[in-house]
């Protein structure tokens, strides 16, 4: 079954995550899930090296108010440039969430100016 938009979730088993393609928050009635058991097989599935699926899950431990706003913006909003995945892997790795998110305020304004 082909898929949208694809959405990655860690769930408590350690290295396990769940992937679940949702392309209009129909995920329950499409039935759409790929349960796997660690990182290595999520990468396997998606075609990719193992260490790539840890950097993206790795962004999930972005705050939530800067989860929700990349996800605010448009693919062509010209912040895009500014935020990208390299930038944000070091704020990602930062524990405090509200140094997080300074330096994330930070970077954006810095890079707009």
């Amino acid at each position: 079954m082909m898929c949208g938009h694809i959405r990655i979730i860690e769930v408590p088993k350690k290295g396990a995550a769940l992937l679940e393609s949702d392309p209009e928050g129909l995920l329950a009635s499409v039935g759409c899930f790929l349960k796997v058991d660690s990182k290595a097989e999520l990468a396997k599935h998606l075609g990719v090296v193992r260490s790539r699926v840890s950097t993206i899950l790795n962004l999930l431990n972005l705050d939530d108010e800067i989860q929700s706003f990349m996800l605010s913006l448009d693919d062509d909003d010209k912040r895009l440039k500014a935020l990208n995945e390299r930038r944000l892997r070091p704020i990602a790795l930062i524990k405090k969430k509200g140094i997080q998110k300074e330096r994330f305020w930070n970077l954006l304004v810095a890079k707009m100016l």
